[in-house]
């Protein structure tokens, strides 16, 4: 997990230009990841564990908790940018493995007819509920 999760938060935080403090890498029990006030961003090991698009979509989450501290309108909305953009980019990869481009496809195709306020968030944390925190 330090090897993979810092590295792509990094990566994702460039490309949307984000800047936090710190990241750490902790065994939660109890959630997948948190933000600080002061910029510092709590990672569950576990998170490795699941596909790639619902990595990011932690990851995303987190990052979009260093301008909204909150789940606001504007934080929803901003992550619902951020989530489209990253789809989008995933969808594109080609050294994705095929498990996770049939998971993102089947992602972007039950978000399209969704007919939630924020059709990617809810879809992609309902997939991600069918994972433990352990």
């Amino acid at each position: 997990a330090k090897t993979i999760l810092p590295p792509r938060l990094a990566e994702l935080a460039r490309r949307h230009g984000f800047i936090y403090n710190r990241v750490a890498i902790k065994h939660n029990s109890t959630n997948w990841g948190s933000c600080s006030t002061k910029g510092n961003i709590n990672l569950n090991l576990n998170i490795v564990r699941l596909p790639e698009v619902l990595q990011d979509y932690i990851l995303l989450h987190e990052l979009c908790h260093l301008r909204h501290h909150d789940h606001s309108h504007a934080f929803h909305l901003l992550l619902e940018h951020l989530l489209t953009d990253n789809i989008m980019k995933l969808l594109s990869d080609e050294t994705l493995s095929p498990s996770d481009m049939s998971l993102t496809r089947e992602l972007a195709r039950k978000a399209a007819v969704s007919k939630a306020r924020y059709p990617l968030d809810y879809t992609i944390t309902r997939a991600i509920k069918q994972y433990r925190v352990v």
